[in-house]
């Protein structure tokens, strides 16, 4: 029988000899040990049940009685992230796990604020990692880690809006994926000649991708200005096409098509200011000229990306 070597015999003897309980408490034969005695504000060496900690197999059996079936291989148990965040005594701390796997971070942040009432906040991120076409998660069809780790959010959030005790904690969440700028950008060292730079300026009044959601320009211009993921954010129906409001910021933007219709839903919401991309806006230099005017005598900015 081999294990992990920890120390040496005479420390080992010295160890015992104090009381200390060696174990070994999972099948990877990795030995622990527990102290009778810690020393003054030093946690103990051995994170198990007795703080509150399970293994890696009870997360596994946690994790595989959610989604049905075995999708991720030795996931963390939400049990230790909690004991971990737990020496942070912010209950409106943020906290970023770069190597979110199968979620298990976000479900730590989410159990803490139903057991305290806090309004702790995660930010989770994973790499476009594919998944193995030969496993069972395959099979239910992910593709991805990060697929795993959105699906497993989404039936937390179902389970916990189901609980009692959970009604007044925030357990939505979204999700994002980096993915090429929706704009194009300035290629000026590959012009030659006037008409290939009018062309360029052309061009880059376009959106990139012309078929994509109107939501993804939406967001990458909220970066660009500064704004939190966080954003709350309010759909408003204007005739055939959606307008999107930022509540807090006092903007409005219009993504889709500028027409009479959009115009008389601006005026009547009143933001600070209404935005729109070039490429969108069907007036011309004059028109929009009249229409910058008319909207600041009402007191609302126009602006024109």
């Amino acid at each position: 029988m081999k294990a992990k070597f920890k120390w040496s015999q005479p420390k080992l003897d010295e160890e015992i000899s104090k009381g200390t309980r060696i174990s070994i408490p999972t099948i990877k034969l990795s030995p622990s040990y527990e102290k009778l005695v810690y020393d003054k504000e030093v946690p103990p060496n051995l994170i198990n049940s007795k703080v509150g900690v399970g293994t890696n197999e009870n997360a596994s059996a946690q994790l595989e009685a959610l989604f049905g079936a075995k999708v991720f291989d030795f996931p963390k148990p939400p049990s230790l992230i909690k004991y971990l965040l737990g020496f942070s005594d912010d209950p409106d701390g943020i906290f970023m796990d770069f190597f979110a796997g199968s979620g298990a971070t976000a479900q730590a942040v989410l159990e803490m604020n139903q057991q305290d009432g806090g309004s702790r906040k995660y930010i989770c991120v994973q790499l476009d990692e594919q998944i193995a076409p030969a496993t069972k998660a395959y099979q239910l069809g992910f593709r991805t880690i990060s697929e795993i780790t959105r699906k497993r959010l989404l039936l937390l959030h179902e389970k916990m809006q189901g609980q009692e005790e959970t009604e007044a904690i925030d357990t939505g969440f979204r999700y994002f994926k980096l993915a090429p700028s929706r704009f194009k950008t300035w290629r000026g060292e590959n012009s030659n000649g006037a008409n290939e730079h009018a062309k360029q300026l052309t061009l880059f009044k376009q959106v990139e991708k012309q078929k994509e959601h109107s939501e993804h320009m939406l967001w990458e211009l909220l970066l660009r200005s500064g704004i939190p993921l966080t954003a709350a954010i309010n759909k408003v129906p204007a005739g055939d096409t959606m307008l999107y409001e930022v509540v807090e910021e006092g903007l409005l933007y219009g993504l889709d098509r500028i027409n009479e219709e959009v115009l008389r839903k601006a005026i009547e919401l009143k933001p600070k200011a209404f935005i729109c991309p070039d490429s969108l806006f069907q007036l011309n230099e004059i028109s929009r000229t009249n229409l910058q005017l008319t909207l600041q005598d009402i007191g609302i900015d126009f602006k024109s990306i």
